[in-house]
């Protein structure tokens, strides 16, 4: 079922805050901003679930599909339910025909582009059906994750596409180093290539392509939403430790403050000047990735629980308890 929202706009300004679209029309959740739109699926009293799209004006908002099934999109507990993923420019999603038989959709944000994935993208249509992961686009080429599990060979693997029919293929499977199933967690662009990374009750950590082949990276699985940082990644892993990677396992180290002590559970910011900074229960800090590049910026107090730091411009944000103030918003600036 749907889990009823309005869909409003805002510039920062009471003026500015619109509602996108009136009458009974409500949002279900599941939605994507490809380009300068956003695309959503919401129902009505007229209609059921559908796509629609907006440039964030009410004029600009339009209904895309107008789906048989009045319930065409899985719901928050189906194994289907895809979400809505970019595709070069375009928005590609799983709807239901009017027999509940899934199948593969991509839009341009016009009525007339809203079709079968067949019809645009024919080489897509059996990966499409079995997508697991985001798509990330490289050099003019498209990354994800297809499979099932449960049927023999059609095992999870990573594919690559530049949407034509010789050039889709599979890059490789989705398994760890010992070649045991695993479980796909994230698809990552670095550079000129692409981080695949996987956990399973033997091993975490992450594989890496250029497309040719996947082939062993770090051993350090991800246990955050990493940070670009220049050439590297910077995320938090599965064990707590603060790691910086440039996609290969010589080049994937775990961080330490001055004195050599591994950093531990570390809540992110982002990067200001080429430094990477972050707040643990020490303080908040920011780094090179150096040693001795690594200050703090600020000591600890009782009762200062580390949060994830926000940039804003040239600063990066964050609240911050002192015992003579209390918790107020401090900022970092390079």
């Amino acid at each position: 079922g749907f889990e009823e929202g309005e869909i409003w706009a805002s510039d920062g300004t009471t003026a500015g805050t619109v509602r996108l679209a009136g009458g009974d029309l409500r949002a279900s959740g599941i939605l994507s901003v490809v380009g300068s739109r956003l695309y959503f699926v919401a129902a009505d009293s007229a209609h059921g679930g559908e796509l629609w799209t907006s440039d964030g004006t009410p004029e600009g908002t339009v209904r895309l599909s107008d789906f048989a099934n009045p319930e065409p999109f899985p719901d928050s507990g189906s194994q289907k339910r895809q979400g809505l993923r970019a595709l070069g420019g375009r928005v590609a999603f799983s709807a239901a025909d009017e027999l509940g038989r899934f199948e593969p959709w991509v839009s341009d944000g016009t009525i007339g582009g809203t079709r079968h994935l067949a019809d645009v993208y024919p080489a897509l249509v059996a990966p499409f059906f079995e997508l697991s992961s985001e798509v990330v686009e490289l050099g003019g080429r498209f990354f994800f994750v297809s499979g099932e599990e449960s049927e023999v060979g059609t095992e999870p693997a990573l594919w690559v596409s530049d949407l034509t029919t010789g050039g889709t293929r599979i890059v490789g499977p989705l398994a760890d180093r010992a070649g045991r199933a695993t479980s796909e967690v994230a698809l990552l662009p670095l550079g000129a290539r692409v981080l695949l990374f996987y956990s399973s009750p033997e091993e975490s950590g992450f594989l890496s392509t250029d497309g040719a082949s996947l082939v062993p990276g770090g051993r350090a699985g991800l246990g955050s939403t990493p940070v670009a940082w220049g050439a590297r990644l910077a995320f938090r892993g599965e064990d707590s430790r603060l790691y910086a990677t440039d996609g290969t396992e010589a080049g994937t180290v775990r961080l330490t403050y001055p004195n050599g002590s591994e950093v531990l559970d570390p809540a992110f910011g982002d990067v200001l000047g080429g430094r990477l900074a972050f707040a643990t229960v020490t303080g908040v800090w920011d780094t090179d990735g150096t040693r001795a590049g690594t200050v703090r910026r600020l000591a600890p107090s009782p009762g200062a629980e580390p949060s994830p730091l926000v940039r804003a411009g040239n600063r990066i944000f964050f609240p911050w308890y002192g015992a003579s103030t209390g918790t107020e918003l401090w900022a970092l600036r390079p």
